[in-house]
């Protein structure tokens, strides 16, 4: 499974100039866990009370077609399969309920997987346009020059680190922030 990721941390008050960029790149957007597969679709990439988990999947409006759902049955929901669909995985990271840690967001995709032992390609189509929007992204979200670690951030964050003289926890996945 190729694999491809983009780790970074934003503040939940850059989901809004991200969502408006994700809509001129044609993506739609599937919340998780989604409990009416007729409503498979979301309106917005905003975190709200019953969507729990911290994951949108983006998907070019175009391939809506190559999305695979599973049906939870002892929870009641429905996820996206994210190995064999043509979408990427958005982990919008976001602030801990106490608001000391801000968690580390993620772009995760794969340009093929194996089913039964059978390497299935993902349309060329789907890549090119995760990889775009994974670099058109980091481009205009994202700090030039950042990158220590594989973790990239947002001007609102770098501003929080320089305020509280903070940096990314040795684990890579939170800032401590107060």
């Amino acid at each position: 499974m190729q694999s491809r990721q983009l780790n970074f941390f934003i503040h939940p008050d850059d989901l809004p100039e991200i969502e408006v960029f994700l809509r001129e790149e044609n993506a739609l957007f599937i919340k998780q866990p989604t409990f009416e597969i007729a409503n498979l679709y979301s309106d917005s990439i905003a975190f709200d009370d019953r969507h729990k988990f911290d994951t949108v999947f983006l998907v070019k409006a175009d391939q809506a077609n190559h999305v695979v759902t599973q049906w939870i049955a002892p929870q009641g929901y429905w996820l996206v399969d994210a190995q064999s669909s043509c979408a990427i995985q958005f982990s919008r990271g976001g602030l801990t309920k106490d608001g000391k840690k801000l968690n580390r967001a993620r772009f995760y995709y794969t340009s093929f997987y194996y089913h039964e032992g059978e390497r299935i390609e993902k349309p060329k189509e789907f890549v090119a346009w995760a990889d775009r929007l994974k670099r058109k992204f980091r481009k205009r979200f994202m700090v030039p020059g950042a990158g220590v670690n594989g973790n990239y951030y947002s001007p609102r964050v770098e501003k929080i680190l320089h305020q509280q003289q903070t940096g990314v926890h040795l684990s890579g996945w939170h800032i401590d922030i107060s």
